[in-house]
């Protein structure tokens, strides 16, 4: 007896599933989105507002909606961010030619130290005139006073 080879399409397979079928297949997609939010839906979906993350932050309701559209962040921005939603950040990378693994190194800098490095940083600049700043890991200041960046150089 021959298989019938024709292309079989979605709402096809759909009907021959049962109820049960079906929903674990619902299930299973819902799942799939909810791995992928942004950081406002993540915030909305805790029902948590702008203004209230921000006060658990310390910061403005305009920096939070800032950092929710930014596309590029400190990694201690995002897990402020997250843990300030009730969460604990992850940072995972997948290969082709291996499992997802876990990226290591970035949970031995306490969340404070990073405020404090920041605060740190923010005076250096606002105590300075400065051409450019970026900061991070590797922090390159253009200043006025060599000195001043000696000793920020020193306290980070």
């Amino acid at each position: 007896m021959a298989r019938d080879m024709r292309p079989v399409t979605l709402d096809e397979v759909e009907a021959g599933m049962s109820r049960a079928q079906r929903a674990r297949v619902d299930k299973i997609a819902a799942e799939m989105r909810a791995e992928e939010l942004s950081l406002a839906q993540i915030r909305k979906a805790r029902s948590i507002t702008q203004s209230v993350l921000a006060r658990r932050l310390g910061k403005s309701q305009a920096l939070v909606s800032h950092i929710e559209s930014a596309g590029d962040l400190f990694i201690s921005t995002l897990r402020n961010q997250v843990e300030a939603l009730g969460g604990k950040l992850d940072i995972r990378a997948n290969f082709p030619d291996m499992p997802t693994v876990s990226i290591t190194g970035f949970v031995g800098v306490p969340a404070q130290k990073s405020a404090n490095a920041a605060a740190s940083r923010k005076a250096v600049l606002k105590g300075s005139q400065h051409k450019n700043a970026v900061i991070g890991s590797s922090t390159v200041l253009r200043t006025k006073s060599t000195a001043k960046l000696n000793r920020f150089a020193l306290k980070a």
